[in-house]
């Protein structure tokens, strides 16, 4: 139970953090739209986009943005000695791990949910269903 509280408060600390700075959201945002315009634009042919190029555009771009997301997601902790501080508490570093995975998974959907449309804008691909993305 304690793991469980303490990973809510350490999750509720982060998202009042992320909600009042939008440093890392605005970050990971504007890291994902500038992928994709440079994918975009490096997949032109004849003109035109080359739309059978989408999912590895997706992938790849929510994969980078994924990464400087986790760098910045624990800059903060490691920077002022959190992160020592948390193997010496009696959870351990479990509730910090947990809590930091589900803001992830948060900012991951947020970039997904705006991802999507954008790259299919740019790249100006014929979607056949939600599936054909996944």
């Amino acid at each position: 139970m304690t793991l469980l509280r303490l990973t809510w408060a350490l999750l509720r600390k982060d998202l009042a953090i992320a909600l009042r700075t939008r440093e890392v959201a605005g970050l990971l945002l504007l890291f994902a739209l500038l992928c994709a315009v440079v994918f975009s634009f490096g997949f032109l042919r004849q003109g035109r986009a080359a739309q059978d190029q989408l999912p590895g555009v997706l992938w790849v771009t929510l994969l980078f943005t994924n990464t400087l997301g986790l760098l910045r997601l624990f800059a903060a902790e490691e920077e002022a000695g959190a992160l020592q501080l948390a193997l010496r508490t009696v959870a351990g570093p479990a509730p910090l791990f947990w809590s930091k995975a589900v803001l992830q998974c948060v900012f991951s959907g947020a970039v997904c949910a705006l991802l999507g449309p954008v790259v299919v804008l740019f790249l100006a691909a014929r979607v056949q269903g939600a599936g054909w993305i996944a």
